[in-house]
């Protein structure tokens, strides 16, 4: 019930930001001689797309593609926001060094991603028990600290493209790996939303001050 109340508040804010595009692409049209008029028409009809785009979203799941490197506690993470302790427990069914893993419900759910991405670069994983999957759907991605990391770059991109939300896992102890942040950069300028969220693993092995005054506005 919650994340339909949700899902009409979106539909009723996306229908509100439509009329009013609509409105400035009208008046636009009605002034063919200004010299705004034909690129504000143009913006317009983007925005409109963009909102059709964001409306059809809502009719499935979310996807959230988790991103980080070896060790960083993506696995951890995964079993968190499915709702089970059992989803990836030690590292088994880990993506591979060419391959995502797709974890839901049923395999319908991960279609968006399919019809984008070849299949055989996909792992599906159906967990039917997590009761965070009900609304979501997880990616796992490779570790970007991979000796192949550069192989499967194209793919991560094309994942990422689809994504909701994007979530960037890094060790606390050690955040600003170089390799981790050149890798992470070019994928996050690419990530088309707004759902962006840097989670640091480990934090309770530092100092408050350090976490507080340093590393975190750092990142930010």
């Amino acid at each position: 019930m919650q994340t339909e109340k949700y899902r009409l508040m979106a539909r009723g804010r996306l229908a509100a930001c439509r009329q009013t595009i609509e409105g400035f692409q009208t008046m636009a049209a009605k002034a063919p001689h200004w010299g705004a008029s034909i690129p504000l028409q143009a913006e317009c009809r983007a925005a409109l797309e963009t909102i059709e785009q964001l409306e059809q979203r809502l009719d499935r799941k979310l996807i959230v593609t988790i991103v980080g490197p070896t060790g960083s506690g993506k696995s951890t993470l995964l079993n968190a926001l499915a709702g089970s302790d059992e989803l990836s427990p030690t590292g088994i069914d880990r993506p591979t060094t060419r391959q995502i893993v797709v974890y839901c419900r049923q395999r319908a759910d991960a279609d968006e991603l399919l019809g984008d991405v070849d299949p055989a670069q996909v792992a599906i994983r159906l967990h039917t028990q997590g009761s965070g999957l009900q609304h979501i759907v997880l990616v796992d991605s490779p570790d970007m600290d991979s000796t192949e990391s550069e192989q499967y770059r194209p793919l991560l991109e094309k994942t990422i493209q689809l994504s909701d939300v994007l979530v960037c896992v890094l060790n606390g102890e050690n955040p600003k790996r170089r390799d981790a942040i050149s890798f992470l950069k070019p994928c996050v300028d690419r990530y088309p939303g707004s759902l962006l969220y840097v989670a640091l693993n480990r934090c309770d092995r530092l100092p408050a001050d350090e976490l507080q005054q340093h590393i975190l506005p750092d990142l930010q």
